[in-house]
């Protein structure tokens, strides 16, 4: 019995070293932010050298505040870099591996647990977000955590554990929004193990007082007007968008192998953990309806922490079928099930790479551009860009990479060119229509217009107009461990001749 315990842990920690040397080789080269990196790293540097203060960066990334302080601690660690700012998602990435196997097995077998954590180690979905400087390996891992303890109360239910799922789903929802939805099945949960409880404190006026009061309170500390805004803003109060065909394609059509094994997984855990399984799909049809129906930009990264728990059930799945079917060398048929998966090699790494894209489910998911040599290239070749006036849509990885220049003005779709406004981050005028282009041009005789030459943010006409009347300096196709995924990046210049 030992012997097999030691080789369980011993087999463990080899796919989480292995998943380790994976994640850190896909951060390795310290290869250029996208957008959305950029603006998390500029936060966190901000605030450890004081340009920003606490409550501003605060109440400028409201939604994921715990992730730049994260972030920060990163970099106070090991300084300014990619790396640093990617690698709390490659620690938050091999943790995940552990609580999936853990999860798994507490809901099958050992057999279970393995493949799970196969699964979640080497899926090209989990090593994209594990190598970015992004929220969602982490809130990824706290799913599995909550709904672990949350497994814990079928059986046992101290106030330790409670406290420790609170604190936990408060810190969830720092780290992302979308931690809160994490309450869904503890409420549940919560009614159905103290049905008679609840019914003895609905009697009692002064507690149910009290409970308001204390949920308020809870309400408040989680910024809870704001989430409710975020989920429910949009055209339609609850159904803004329609994403049922994107919906469709990724669960079904990218992830069929994985997801149609996982509902049969679901309907195994349901005979052991009834209640638990019933808290889990009200949440999992829950967080489907605000992607499909309320979410006016469908990203993958917003169901990582969905995929995880497919990722557990498949192994659920296949870890019953072995126990039920194999009396046997079951370990033998678990290394089988691996093999194949691995030399399948869909949707699943098969070798370490320098970098894994989060496009290889949907196009376009991430427009992943090589910011840093566009930067570092201009840095070079104008050494005066910074006495220049220039244009841009965005800010963020020009703040990171080029903190010595801000722009002059953005241009940006959208209402702008009716109502021209300053960004909240850095106070520049956002414009929108070619006609204010071309009056803010003509205040100064010599400047740049950066361009994203795909289907950004950047007004269609003020692009044609650059390709048509300005001078092209640069472009930069895309990253260069990343040659197939096509982000080309454009420097135009007026006055310069």
């Amino acid at each position: 019995m030992k012997a097999k315990i030691k080789l369980e842990y011993i087999l463990l920690l080899g796919l989480v070293a292995i998943g380790l040397f994976f994640r850190i080789k896909g951060i390795s080269t310290d290869h250029s932010f996208w957008s959305d990196e950029a603006y998390v790293a500029e936060l966190s540097r901000d605030l450890l050298e004081g340009q920003r203060s606490f409550s501003e960066v605060m109440n400028l990334y409201n939604y994921q505040r715990l992730h730049v302080l994260i972030t920060s601690f990163s970099f106070l660690l090991f300084g300014y870099s990619e790396f640093a700012a990617r690698l709390p998602s490659v620690f938050f990435g091999i943790i995940g591996i552990g609580w999936a196997y853990f999860l798994a097995k507490k809901l099958s077998n050992v057999y279970g647990g393995m493949i799970a954590g196969f699964v979640y180690a080497f899926s090209q979905m989990n090593l994209s977000y594990s190598t970015q400087a992004k929220s969602y390996a982490g809130l990824e891992l706290m799913f599995l955590i909550i709904m672990y303890l949350l497994l814990q109360l079928h059986t046992k239910s101290t106030k330790k554990l409670h406290i420790a799922i609170i604190l936990l789903i408060i810190l969830a929802t720092f780290y992302h929004f979308l931690g809160i939805l994490l309450l869904i099945p503890y409420i549940i949960l919560l009614f159905t193990y103290n049905q008679k409880r609840v019914r003895t404190i609905i009697k009692k006026p002064l507690i149910v007082v009290l409970l308001i009061l204390g949920a308020s309170v809870f309400f408040y500390v989680l910024n809870g007007v704001v989430i409710l805004r975020s989920f429910f803003s949009g055209s339609s109060l609850f159904f803004s968008s329609n994403n049922i065909s994107l919906f469709r394609e990724l669960i079904w059509r990218n992830y069929a192998f994985i997801s149609l094994p996982a509902i049969f997984g679901l309907l195994i855990a349901i005979k052991r953990y009834n209640s638990w399984t019933i808290a889990l799909v009200g949440l999992i049809f829950i967080y489907a309806y605000l992607w499909i129906f309320k979410l006016h930009s469908p990203n993958i990264r917003y169901l990582l922490p969905l995929f995880g728990l497919l990722f557990v059930f498949f192994g659920v799945f296949w870890g019953s079928i072995i126990e039920i079917i194999f009396q046997k060398k079951k370990l033998l048929i678990t290394a089988l099930i691996i093999l194949i998966l691995y030399a399948g090699g869909y949707k699943i790494v098969r070798k370490p790479n320098l970098y894994y894209s989060p496009n290889a489910d949907f196009f376009a998911d991430v427009q992943n551009a090589d910011y840093k040599t566009f930067y570092k290239t201009i840095k070079t070749d104008f050494p005066q860009f910074q006495n220049y006036a220039v244009f841009n849509d965005w800010g963020d990885t020009q703040s990171w990479y080029f903190p010595e220049k801000k722009s002059t003005a953005y241009f940006r779709k959208g209402n702008y060119d009716i109502n021209p406004q300053q960004n909240n981050s850095d106070k520049i005028m956002v414009y929108g229509s070619l006609k204010q282009f071309l009056n803010e041009k003509a205040k100064y005789d010599n400047g740049f217009l950066i361009v994203e030459d795909w289907e950004s943010l950047l007004p269609d006409e003020i692009k044609e107009y650059a390709k048509k009347n300005m001078k092209r300096e640069l472009r930069i196709e895309n990253l260069e461990v990343s040659p197939t995924d096509k982000w080309p990046l454009e420097l135009y210049s007026w006055g310069m001749e």
